[in-house]
C-alpha cells in the first residue's frame, strides 16, 4: 500500500485497504460539507472519485469551506478540490466535472462512472443543496440499485450533538429534508440514508436583517462531511452484509 497511509492499518487490515483503493466514491457538491467529506475519503485512502461541483469559489465560502482561501476565490471548485486531493495521494483517480446537476443530464454524469475501470463498490454521496437536483440523484440510485448517503440542511444550527444519519423518513426537523419527502411522494421504497440535525432551526432574525435566511457556523458543516466519509467507509469495510 501507499506508504503515506499505514497509519490507517490496525483499524484497516490489508484487504480493507485494498477494498478502499478499489472503491468509487461519487461525491456530488463540494461546499462546506461535501468539501470535508471529499477530503476525509482522500486521506482515507479510496482510489477514485467522482466529483460535481457547478460553482467557483467565493469570498462568503471562507467561513466554512475546506479549500475556500483568497487564493482560491473565482476558481471552478472542482478543479481546485481535485488538484488538493492529488497533493495529498498522487496515486488516485479523479474526474471532475464542472456542470449543473438536472433531469437532463443526470443520465450522462453517472455514464463517467463506466470510465473507471476495476471497481468492485460505488458509493455517492450527495452534498448538493438545490432540492430539484438532488431528487435527481436520489431517484437515479434508487433505480440503478446504488449506495447513496444525501446531506439534509446544515444552515441555522451550532449543536453538533444533533447530528444524525438515518432513513429520509426518519427526519423531522430539516426544512429540506420535508421538502424532498413531499417531492418524493412520501415513497417508503425510496427511503435513503440521510444526515440531518435532529432539532428545529436557530432563529437568527434577532442577530441579522430580515432579508438574510441563512447562516452557517464553520464547524457544523465540517463536522457533518467527517460523519459522511465515517458512514461511507464504514459501509464499505466495517459493516458485515
Amino acid at each position: 500500500m501507499n506508504e503515506a497511509f499505514i497509519k490507517n492499518i490496525g483499524i484497516m487490515n490489508a484487504n480493507m485497504t485494498e477494498e478502499l483503493e478499489n472503491s468509487l466514491i461519487v461525491i456530488f457538491g463540494l461546499g462546506g460539507v461535501g468539501g470535508f467529506t471529499f477530503e476525509s475519503l482522500v486521506r482515507a485512502g479510496i482510489g477514485n472519485f467522482l466529483i460535481i461541483d457547478k460553482d467557483n469559489f467565493e469570498l462568503t465560502n471562507l467561513n466554512r469551506q475546506l479549500a475556500a482561501t483568497y487564493d482560491t476565490i473565482g476558481l471552478a471548485k472542482v478543479v481546485v478540490y481535485k488538484n488538493r486531493a492529488l497533493s495529498i495521494n498522487n496515486n488516485i483517480n479523479v474526474i471532475d466535472l464542472c456542470v449543473v446537476v438536472n433531469k437532463e443530464n443526470i443520465n450522462a454524469i453517472f455514464n463517467y462512472i463506466s470510465k473507471f475501470n476495476n471497481i468492485k463498490k460505488i458509493y455517492i454521496a450527495d452534498c448538493i443543496d438545490d432540492v430539484e437536483a438532488k431528487i435527481c440523484i436520489i431517484e437515479k440510485c434508487y433505480n440503478e440499485g446504488l449506495n447513496i448517503i444525501s446531506c439534509m440542511g446544515t444552515a441555522n444550527h451550532k449543536n453538533s450533538e444533533k447530528i444524525k444519519i438515518d432513513k429520509l423518513l426518519k427526519s423531522k426537523y430539516c426544512p429540506l429534508a420535508k421538502k424532498i419527502r413531499n417531492k418524493l411522494n412520501f415513497n417508503k421504497n425510496i427511503n435513503p440514508n440521510v444526515l440531518f440535525i435532529d432539532e428545529e432551526q436557530i432563529d437568527i432574525s434577532l442577530n441579522v436583517s430580515k432579508d438574510t435566511h441563512i447562516s452557517t457556523i464553520q464547524y457544523i458543516p465540517a463536522i457533518c462531511g467527517m460523519k459522511i466519509a465515517e458512514f461511507i467507509i464504514n459501509d464499505l469495510i466495517f459493516i458485515k452484509k
